[in-house]
């Protein structure tokens, strides 16, 4: 791991956000036990191999981190529930900013 950590994180949490708005879930975090849950249980189904794919994607582009380290981060990110650390502040710039997003 670096000191891009938080950075790198942050950057999950964006792009999960955005796959979480695209399903069933009412909450995101419900989306993110899901995911913690699938990968415990090594169940991902192809929607979820889909968001894992493309944040790997991003992450390389920005991070200029491997496929390898890029999988690692989410995994951790999922494992070790940092989403609820993420969330917030993710929604609060995303709500505040909402110009740079689009």
């Amino acid at each position: 791991m670096t000191s891009l950590d938080n950075y790198i994180y942050y950057s999950i949490c964006e792009e999960s956000l955005v796959f979480a708005k695209k399903t069933h879930y009412l909450t995101y975090r419900t989306y993110c036990i899901s995911i913690k849950n699938l990968m415990s249980l090594e169940k991902l189904g192809h929607r979820e191999y889909t968001m894992i794919y493309n944040v790997s994607e991003k992450l390389e582009l920005i991070y200029g981190l491997s496929l390898e380290e890029s999988i690692e981060y989410i995994c951790n990110y999922f494992s070790n529930e940092l989403y609820i650390e993420y969330e917030l502040p993710v929604k609060m710039i995303q709500e505040c900013f909402t110009n740079s997003f689009n």
